[in-house]
């Protein structure tokens, strides 16, 4: 027979080498080739950081923008804030949590609504299944609530009918 004068010392090495060979070839980072193309889910936010000033006990600041942008989600973002902060996806309803669509890029309106005077901080917390959180950190410093009333001067104020009245 032809197969008689085989080593099969020789075969086993080569056989052992050509597999070895295959599994590199295959996995090309040594690892398991079926998580290669499994994208990163994140939430970027921006700004990371807001700062409110000078806005009066009881009354409302102008809202300010968050941009968010969802990278390979495939679930929603769940947005808290904490503090005297509320949060707003039309700038019309605000509130102190709200839920966005996790497949786009949108805006959301962030507001401070301080309940009395002082210097204070709170945070913005983007939350999605399988994504890293995102923060946004809040500050902002109230004051005293003012009362403006309408004040008369240069004008002459008389009580009565007017007859032998002073100023």
């Amino acid at each position: 027979m032809i197969f008689n004068n085989i080593n099969l010392k020789i075969i086993k090495s080569l056989s052992l080498v050509l597999m070895a060979f295959i599994f590199i070839y295959c996995s090309k980072d040594g690892g398991d080739s079926n998580n290669e193309n499994i994208p990163n889910k994140s939430i970027v936010v921006n700004p990371s950081s807001i700062d409110f000033s000078d806005t009066m006990v009881t009354k409302n600041s102008d809202a300010k923008t968050v941009n968010i942008n969802p990278n390979n989600l495939d679930s929603n973002i769940t947005i808290s804030v904490s503090g005297d902060f509320e949060i707003s996806s039309n700038n019309l309803n605000f509130s102190n949590s709200l839920t966005i669509d996790g497949s786009s890029t949108t805006n959301i309106f962030v507001r401070f609504s301080p309940t009395e005077v002082g210097n204070m901080n709170g945070n913005l917390l983007f939350e999605s299944s399988g994504a890293g959180n995102a923060n946004v950190s809040l500050a902002g410093t109230s004051t005293r609530l003012k009362y403006n009333y309408r004040t008369f001067s240069n004008q002459r104020i008389a009580w009565g009918g007017g007859h032998g009245q002073s100023s």
